[in-house]
């Protein structure tokens, strides 16, 4: 008898997982936001069903009525230029790790109150919220289960969904230089890109090889966590001693 207790929980709890997943769908192609944090510069919009506005909700806060949805709509207009500020700086080919960095030392905290980290600045740069599209089932977990991350085939996305906050074709070009640097090369061929670009620059350096086209960036180059590692560690000093050693690291590589 238990065990067909437990057959019959786990059916229910399957066909209960399908009928939430079914609904968070359509109501995602309704342009609503579907839980999880929000994303720097935006705020959650409470609204009814027939989207009627009804006040904005703070960190921490949640819809309290079955009836009601949250859209999400651009905040605060110095939050908005600084977003703007991380595409155009990313586009001069300066680094994730080096933006956070400057972030930091203007004191601006990010969506959580947090000092910035180069990973934050890249979800940031990836996230097509600023450009309009709202996206849902990135990430799934089942009951039990770790959170996996989904294939981008399986993720839902409805377009126009967000008042747009930077330019399509600048946000396309963003996503292009991450392409770009996310590259996976043999070591020979890397070897040889790399002496081109030590001809033409007459020296090697972290920041050089971050923003030569066709090149991986030092932190891939590398293969180990030390640069997310500084980048928690919040120490500059730390971070210069880690960027003098990829310098090194990059003649050393380019000499072999």
């Amino acid at each position: 008898m238990k065990n067909i207790k437990r057959v019959m929980a786990a059916e229910f709890s399957r066909e209960l997982s399908a009928k939430v997943f079914a609904g968070s769908v359509r109501l995602t192609h309704r342009g609503f936001k579907m839980g999880g944090p929000t994303a720097y510069a935006f705020q959650r919009r409470l609204v009814d069903d027939q989207c009627r506005p009804k006040g904005i909700l703070t960190i921490g806060q949640r819809k309290s009525l079955l009836t009601d949805h949250v859209k999400l709509i651009p905040g605060a207009p110095d939050q908005v230029e600084i977003v703007n500020w991380i595409l155009h700086e990313y586009l001069r080919h300066k680094s994730q790790a080096t933006i956070a960095r400057e972030l930091n030392q203007r004191g601006i905290l990010n969506s959580q109150g947090r000092p910035w980290l180069g990973k934050a600045v890249g979800d940031l740069l990836r996230n097509e919220a600023y450009i309009g599209v709202l996206t849902y089932n990135r990430k799934s977990r089942k009951l039990g289960a770790k959170v996996t991350r989904n294939p981008r085939e399986l993720w839902i996305r409805k377009e126009n969904a967000i008042e747009p906050i930077v330019h399509r074709d600048a946000f396309r070009r963003a996503q292009k230089i991450m392409g770009e640097g996310r590259v996976s090369i043999p070591e020979e061929e890397m070897l040889l890109r790399l002496r081109k670009v030590l001809m033409k620059k007459g020296k090697l350096s972290k920041t050089i090889i971050n923003s030569s086209p066709g090149l991986p960036s030092m932190s891939i180059a590398r293969r180990s966590g030390s640069e997310e590692r500084g980048d928690q560690d919040g120490e500059s000093v730390s971070r210069r001693d880690d960027d003098r050693r990829d310098d090194c690291r990059a003649q050393e590589f380019c000499l072999l």
